[in-house]
């Protein structure tokens, strides 16, 4: 059964949908939009941050204000009454609502993209989801069979390090896997 998280801030939405191989990601910001389709295993365990702000309504904000200071300047110069203008509170309020109303995202690297999630009440349960279904999919790939697998155990080994390394197995696993692999060796004779 599929699991679906939405996620909305402002012009942004976007849709987790977590089937048991791979999500399904949909995305929409007011001008692009798309579906994509993302193995677990393709996600990174690290992201970066990005902040955005809408910078067409604080320039218009501070365009505001920049008429209300030329009208007063102006007002002075001539000495003409130009009345009450609200336009300088009005675009003062509206740059620092542009300016602090942000919308933040964890970012992951896909290699041919990138994967966006917004920071909100839905944040760490959409990373937890995809962490756990991307581990569960590399210990069955990975660890499930590890002995059985073809190679010297080196090989097995780094295979184990590697799991460790991602965060898929802890390192006391790691060190008890690799104690049993070495016990269960047996010596070879010439």
């Amino acid at each position: 059964m599929a699991v679906e998280i939405n996620q909305k801030k402002g012009m942004n939405k976007m849709k987790f949908t977590f089937m048991p191989e791979h999500f399904e990601w949909q995305y929409s910001d007011g001008s692009n939009s798309g579906s994509v389709n993302i193995s677990y295993t393709a996600v990174p365990t690290e992201s970066s941050t990005k902040t955005e702000r809408n910078r067409w309504l604080m320039n218009i904000g501070i365009l505001w204000v920049c008429l209300a200071m030329f009208a007063r300047g102006y007002q002075l110069i001539t000495g003409t009454n130009l009345g009450v203008t609200p336009f300088g509170v009005f675009g003062a309020a509206l740059a620092l609502w542009a300016y602090y109303r942000t919308v933040t995202f964890s970012v992951f690297d896909l290699g041919n993209g990138s994967l966006y999630v917004l920071h909100d009440k839905n944040h760490d349960k959409i990373l937890s989801e995809i962490r756990w279904r991307r581990n569960e999919i590399l210990r069955d790939r990975y660890l499930n069979g590890v002995e059985d697998v073809a190679g010297s155990a080196e090989e097995k080994q780094d295979i184990l390090r590697w799991l460790a390394s991602e965060g898929v197995i802890s390192e006391q696993e790691r060190d008890e896997r690799m104690a049993l692999q070495r016990q269960t060796e047996s010596p070879k004779f010439h």
